[in-house]
């Protein structure tokens, strides 16, 4: 019995150590600066959200200008979902993320945006 319940708890604190890496790599690799390379609204190619940028930071808050104004707040991550934590939230998905490419989608104001942006 003694040995079956240590066995259980190495085996769980292996699966919580697991998962707690995998949410360190995505957290460690959203931080930096990103720049919008390209945007749609609607499914249209926008022009109106250039020069925008995404900036994290390991302490969990944000910059973005993204609005047209710039701001900073805290962000949450949670597997693939960005959450900029602003009145309301902004929640993002995020598609893609490697060392080079972001791409979120969201809805601001009742329009959907695709942002692609770079480091």
């Amino acid at each position: 019995m003694c040995k079956k319940f240590y066995f259980f708890a190495f085996f769980l604190t292996l699966i919580v150590a697991c998962n707690s890496n995998r949410k360190d790599e995505r957290f460690n690799q959203l931080l930096g600066k990103w720049r919008l390379v390209e945007a749609s609204r609607n499914g249209k190619i926008t022009e109106s959200l250039q020069n925008a940028f995404y900036e994290f930071r390991a302490e969990g808050t944000m910059t973005t200008n993204i609005t047209g104004v710039e701001e900073s707040s805290p962000f949450e991550l949670k597997k693939k979902v960005l959450t900029q934590q602003v009145s309301p939230p902004v929640v993002y998905q995020i598609n893609q993320m490697d060392e080079k490419t972001l791409i979120l989608t969201t809805i601001i104001q009742n329009f959907e945006f695709k942002l692609s942006l770079n480091r």
